[in-house]
């Protein structure tokens, strides 16, 4: 062949190849622009967004046992809501309560998850220890060792779940321990404990455990809050997060049920910033009235009213016997109305404080 055919085959492979990797060039932009950047927020972070919920909002699980359910519930605003139920792959024995090491029985009652139960290996890919036996169950006598809420999908004991489902919820749960919880509430029934359901099972062997079980459960439904939980001669006690905390001083049979807090491991924190610290729970929640009173602002109505309740030393009149407790009386405002800060003032000044503050905060 002459070099002249040779050089015109030649440039024609070149110009003919020439938009193909026009093109392929063109593509590449597009490739790099579709790349998620490496601080992204996650898909799971997303779908709380979407729903009203915060990564690093203090978590709640409760666990359904004839449903095979896990309900993760998450604080927003000043209660828990429920963010999403998952389904429970697998979980072991009957309905009713673990008693000893070996009966392959999932057990029941009220348990913790602190920093120092997470667990991220290959045999249960994340698994999360909930802490039995508690304080109530060796006061019993009860045994048992390594219960978790784990992936994988088998249980002799535990509650398994799939892995992309055990990956949300351990996400839930480590980022509401990093962000300052100190420990994650489950509460492990056997149904949801309506007085239906507990009638029909009125025969049942472990009928009276459930009836402890049903004051927690339907206080944390009524208030969207865990209640206070204590062991009282090896019973479970529950008490409501919107009341005064019961003093167990010179009480010898209750104690409050909880679990020592431990820190997240450092090889397990997750490799993003560190999450903002929130409160445990609501601040009226967990602070005083005079801690109320000392840290609102002064143009805050309900804080004058709660200042003029703690200076009153006039106790309230018998209609308003519930409210003669001055944290009460700055809380409970349905049962203790405002225009009654510790009640009434009486004697020469006969009219309410409120109209007081009011009169007050007009002269100004």
């Amino acid at each position: 062949m002459s070099r002249v055919p040779r050089l015109l085959l030649f440039l024609c492979a070149v110009f003919c190849a020439c938009p193909l990797a026009l093109a392929e060039t063109a593509n590449e932009p597009s490739r790099l622009q579709t790349a998620q950047p490496d601080d992204a927020p996650s898909a799971l972070a997303v779908d709380l967004e979407a729903k009203g919920f915060r990564l690093g909002a203090p978590a709640f699980i409760r666990i359904l046992k004839a449903d095979s359910s896990l309900e993760v519930w998450m604080l927003r605003g000043a209660r828990f809501d429920l963010y999403r139920r998952y389904s429970i792959c697998k979980w072991s024995g009957v309905l009713g309560p673990k008693l000893f090491e070996g009966d392959r029985q999932s057990p029941e009652g009220v348990y913790f998850i602190t920093g120092g139960d997470l667990i991220v290996n290959a045999r249960w890919h994340r698994a999360m220890n909930v802490g039995f036996p508690n304080p109530r169950d060796r006061v019993l006598g009860l045994t048992g060792s390594g219960i978790l809420i784990h992936g994988k999908c088998s249980s002799i004991g535990c509650f398994a779940l799939s892995d992309d489902v055990v990956e949300d919820v351990y996400d839930i749960v480590q980022s509401a321990l990093e962000a300052g919880q100190l420990r994650v509430p489950v509460h492990i029934f056997p149904f949801a404990l309506t007085a239906e359901k507990l009638a029909g099972a009125g025969d049942e062997e472990w009928s009276d455990f459930w009836k402890q079980l049903k004051r927690g459960h339907d206080l944390f439904l009524r208030d969207g809050l865990p209640p206070r939980t204590y062991v009282c001669n090896g019973r479970y006690a529950f008490q409501s997060r919107r009341s005064p905390v019961v003093s167990l001083a010179g009480n010898p049979v209750c104690s409050l049920l909880t679990r020592p807090a431990r820190p997240v491991a450092a090889s397990l924190h997750s490799g993003g910033p560190r999450l903002a610290m929130t409160p445990r729970l609501p601040v009226i929640l967990h602070q005083g009235a005079d801690a109320q009173a000392a840290n609102c602002g002064p143009r805050d109505r309900h804080c004058l009213i709660v200042k003029v309740a703690l200076r009153s030393a006039v106790p309230c009149p018998r209609k308003y016997g519930r409210c003669r407790n001055p944290q009460i009386a700055a809380v409970k405002s349905v049962d203790c109305p405002l225009k009654y800060p510790r009640c009434r003032k009486t004697g020469r000044r006969t009219q309410p404080a409120v109209a007081n503050l009011k009169t007050k905060r007009a002269v100004r």
